[in-house]
């Protein structure tokens, strides 16, 4: 049901009506937590829209310390020229990370026969690449209870503007620096804290806030892109970035990579 297209009155007699059957009831277009909240109340199975993806703001709520420093965390491991020693200073401040991290590696699933004890051995045999995503989502799942849709799309959020940066031909600290744009874009609906606090606390080139907070620059053109395209709303672009079939299947990519990540971290 397009909860859209009706009154509140309207819809409260179309669930009064509809519940006479044996059916599932899917609450379309929810905009809101408001409206989803409203529509869970009147009995709505599924939901569906862009609600989840947004913050639901609370005044004066404020990051904790632990998750500043599982924060601090995600943003060395992003970076491009990161210290190992330095990584291992941080993973020993957020134990539960470390704790994840070693459980995952030596789980029957990755099907790795050495047995790792250490957080260096750790760190040099998966390499940065598959580190920064392991440790971004590992990370926010201690964060937050939000549904696991919402790491999904961060995850393919970022990809996709790495992809995106990779098919212009950009510079792998590029690549590594718009990753980081997608991934950080959604942290605001994932901790409910407006993303001007929250990236007023950690140590973010102003690049990649301005890319954003403000869409400025080629981070912000391709993080746009990289919505308009979850969205399904490319027509409201002026100009594409790229071409339309190469944007798609940078999507497919993305989506397709998410998805087997998520499969064994959350």
């Amino acid at each position: 049901m397009d909860i859209r297209a009706l009154t509140d009155e309207q819809l409260q007699q179309h669930i009064t009506l509809l519940r006479k059957y044996t059916i599932k009831l899917l609450a379309e277009k929810v905009e809101t937590w408001a409206e989803f909240r409203y529509c869970k109340a009147l009995g709505f199975d599924f939901f569906q829209g862009y609600f989840f993806a947004s913050p639901e703001l609370l005044n004066g709520k404020k990051a904790p310390h632990n998750r500043l420093s599982t924060l601090r965390l995600m943003v060395k491991v992003n970076e491009p020229l990161v210290n190992f020693s330095e990584l291992e200073t941080l993973f020993t401040q957020d134990p539960f990370i470390y704790y994840k991290l070693l459980r995952y590696i030596n789980s029957a699933y990755t099907g790795i026969r050495k047995s790792f004890d250490d957080i260096r051995s750790i760190l040099v045999f998966l390499g940065l690449d598959q580190l920064r995503t392991l440790v971004s989502i590992m990370a926010l799942s201690t964060m937050t209870e939000k549904p696991p849709l919402l790491f999904v799309t961060m995850l393919q959020r970022a990809k996709l503007c790495e992809l995106i940066a990779a098919k212009l031909k950009l510079s792998k600290k590029l690549q590594n620096e718009f990753f980081t744009v997608g991934l950080f874009s959604l942290l605001e609906a994932f901790l409910d804290i407006p993303a001007e606090k929250l990236l007023s606390q950690v140590p973010l080139s102003d690049a990649i806030k301005n890319a954003i907070l403000k869409k400025e620059g080629l981070g912000g053109k391709i993080l746009q892109c990289a919505i308009n395209i979850e969205r399904q709303q490319c027509f409201k672009c002026t100009s594409c970035i790229a071409s339309e079939p190469v944007i798609k299947n940078c999507y497919y990519t993305a989506i397709n990579w998410s998805d087997d990540i998520t499969k064994t971290t959350i």
